[in-house]
């Protein structure tokens, strides 16, 4: 199973949909924060930010900060520390790290379940060339 770019955006959205009672002013800050720290969470800065301004600016969803933060979970799922992120992000409770972190997971394990597809289309195709 594939996820296509929507589901990718709705992932994000409801990354920030945790984010809709939290002042924009502390999601700056969080921003800011995130922009200092060290690993794999450091990541998520931009999109945080652009999800500031949209807050404190009245943008509509959907925009920059739903795309960056759709391109960081992608990115986060397929990086190497990826487990360290996932182990790093459980039992947190405060949003938006467990949403972050329940995106992150299922994007990793769609791209475990595709790679493992990819590859038994590629057993299949060999054997078949082989034994043709």
């Amino acid at each position: 199973m594939s996820l296509d770019a929507r589901a990718h955006r709705r992932l994000a959205e409801q990354v920030f949909a945790s984010l809709d009672e939290t002042p924009a002013v502390a999601v700056r800050l969080l921003a800011a924060a995130l922009g200092l720290a060290d690993g794999p969470v450091g990541r998520f800065a931009s999109a945080m930010d652009y999800y500031a301004d949209r807050r404190e600016f009245g943008f509509e969803p959907g925009g920059l900060a739903t795309i960056k933060l759709a391109y960081d979970l992608r990115r986060a799922a397929s990086a190497p520390d990826c487990d360290e992120l996932l182990e790093r992000l459980d039992g947190t409770d405060a949003a938006p790290w467990p949403q972050i972190r329940a995106a992150v997971a299922l994007l990793r394990d769609a791209r475990g379940r595709e790679a493992s597809h990819s590859t038994l289309t590629v057993k299949k195709a060999h054997t078949m060339e082989v034994s043709a």
